[in-house]
């Protein structure tokens, strides 16, 4: 989908075209077509009041990151959260969360982070 601005946008996918060459088969079956991203930005600490977010001196205060099952030993999902079975190769996909880490947040601030464009 394109924005008002010229911009492709990827929140709202309606239609995907898959393309076969050169197969021998006379048909195909397709489990699965995923897109998954874990991209943020960082925007920054700002008081309550404002949107305007400042990177100097946020680092210590306001960080983000991500734990998963597959990289984090010490992580254990929310209860009732599993990553995805896969059935082909008998394995669970790692499942992974957002961690938001505030250190010290003055009172009144809020820290902001979005997806890339």
């Amino acid at each position: 989908m394109i924005d008002s601005t010229g911009n492709q946008e990827w929140n709202e996918i309606k239609f995907c075209r898959v393309r076969l060459t050169d197969t021998t088969q006379t048909w195909v079956q397709i489990a699965k077509i995923e897109l998954v991203g874990n991209e943020w930005q960082e925007l920054g600490v700002a008081p309550d009041s404002s949107n305007v977010y400042s990177k100097t001196n946020s680092d210590s205060v306001f960080a983000i990151s991500v734990i998963n099952t597959e990289d984090n030993a010490n992580y254990a999902p929310p209860k009732g959260v599993k990553g995805e079975y896969d059935r082909i190769n008998e394995i669970r996909s790692k499942e992974q969360s957002l961690v938001l880490k505030f250190d010290n947040l003055s009172p009144r601030h809020k820290g902001g982070i979005k997806a890339p464009p």
